[in-house]
């Protein structure tokens, strides 16, 4: 049935609240009602049929209401937030989400803004405040995001904070990447160190060994010389009858001349006199 402003209107009903739901009108931008597609919902009448759909990485709150077109109760995260390992993934040609819930700062730039959203575990996105002159300020927005809609000639663009494990690639993949590669770098750095330290154990040992041996070798060749000088040093002992014998009973002939200490006789070399 066409209105008095010459709008078509299509309408569903829904069960649960027993009232009618227009969901759509041939004439008019369905976009332009407030909050169409609930928290976390994007409405896009260029593309989209029906004109509501969730954001990447959010599914519909209640499906069943949702394949009703009852998009009220809206889209919920696939992945929670953990707060301390969340990237954030861009959304572009969209309006703004409303701001009733939002912080903003006239001097941040965006990297300073994006630390500050980090830093508020409930912080849900990020963007410039102004997006003259290649953007400046911050805006941050705190719990769900409602009322965007698509634009496709609006240049802004919105961060939104998602679990990192919901990110193939822009900030998310980086968050995930700088974590991998510090690990990488941690257990390849403890290797290392773990082989340095077990090559120096055993060159250490292999030293000390050898030091060792030395030292054994040293000491043997020392006792050898102290026994040899030792025994170079002391002067064979003969009783007098073996001196008798060998000197023919210290006779004339044998005697070899006379000193200060006594008479020198020739040793003849016997196997009798006990002399070789």
């Amino acid at each position: 049935m066409t209105s008095q402003d010459g709008d078509f209107p299509l309408f569903a009903w829904i069960e649960k609240t027993q009232k009618w739901l227009r969901y759509e009108t041939a004439n008019t931008d369905n976009c332009d009602r407030y909050a169409l597609c609930g928290a976390n919902g994007f409405c896009n009448i260029i593309q989209s049929s029906p004109v509501c759909g969730c954001l990447n990485g959010f599914v519909p709150k209640s499906p069943a209401d949702w394949d009703m077109t009852d998009w009220s109760n809206g889209c919920v995260r696939k992945t929670p937030l953990n707060c301390s390992g969340d990237g954030f993934r861009k959304l572009a040609g969209v309006k703004m989400p409303e701001t009733k819930s939002t912080w903003f700062s006239n001097t941040m730039n965006l990297r300073v803004c994006k630390n500050k959203c980090l830093e508020k575990c409930n912080c849900t996105a990020y963007s410039n405040l102004d997006i003259r002159n290649g953007g400046s300020g911050c805006m941050l927005w705190f719990g769900d995001l409602i009322d965007i809609r698509v634009l496709s000639e609006n240049k802004q663009e919105i961060y939104i904070r998602m679990a990192g494990s919901e990110l193939d690639n822009g900030d998310g993949a980086k968050i995930n990447k700088k974590s991998k590669a510090k690990k990488r770098i941690i257990i390849s750095t403890v290797l290392s160190a773990g082989i340095l330290l077990l090559g120096l154990a055993f060159v250490l040992s292999v030293w000390m060994k050898r030091q060792q041996k030395n030292r054994q070798i040293a000491d043997s060749l020392e006792r050898s010389a102290n026994h040899m000088h030792k025994e170079d040093l002391e002067l064979p002992m003969f009783d007098l009858g073996t001196l008798a014998c060998a000197t023919n009973n210290f006779s004339v002939e044998n005697k070899l001349g006379e000193g200060g200490f006594g008479s020198v006789y020739k040793v003849l070399l016997y196997k009798e006199s006990g002399i070789y």
